[in-house]
């Protein structure tokens, strides 16, 4: 048995849309630019982080902090807004937590987690991109759509018969 692909053709009629509907497609035209300039700046800001090692260089700091507080045997604790940090001795139980988040961290490192983390939304930015339904491939059309005043939508076929008499 074969798998054949059916491609369905869609009939399109041209419609005049009303203010109504012309503001709510400049407000669509507006929320894909605003979507495809915010994509833009977050594919840019990974883009670069990727290409300094940003992420690396921060488990590498964390790292290299934790291996300090083991070292001194203290604990570090932030208050409750995260600005004020102090440290104070270690207890056992915190000396065993420290101990396994460095390991944990460690093998983050070489498993290579954030920069492949990174990576990934890299490509996961691009490729929503060329997307169907993604703001770049958008804005065109609801461009041309207020320009013209006019939109194309599928055609309505008749599903139901007409009563006999009427019409």
């Amino acid at each position: 048995m074969t798998k054949q692909n059916k491609e369905q053709e869609v009939e399109l009629e041209e419609i005049d849309l009303s203010d109504e509907e012309l503001e709510d497609k400049k407000m669509m035209l507006a929320s894909a630019k605003m979507a495809r300039d915010d994509s833009e700046f977050n594919l840019e800001e990974y883009i670069e982080q990727l290409d300094l090692k940003i992420p690396q260089r921060l488990l590498d700091d964390t790292i290299k902090q934790l291996e300090e507080d083991i070292k001194s045997k203290t604990y570090r604790i932030n208050d409750r807004t995260g600005t004020n940090e102090q440290t104070k001795p270690a207890t056992e139980t915190e000396m065993d937590i420290m101990q396994i988040k460095l390991k944990s961290l460690n093998k983050m490192k070489k498993a290579d987690l954030p920069m492949r983390d990174l990576r990934f939304k890299i490509n996961q930015l691009r490729r929503q991109k060329s997307a169907i339904d993604a703001p770049e491939q958008q804005i065109s059309k609801l461009i041309r759509e207020i320009r013209t005043k006019k939109a194309f939508i599928p055609k309505r076929h008749q599903t139901t018969t007409p009563m006999p008499g009427v019409g």
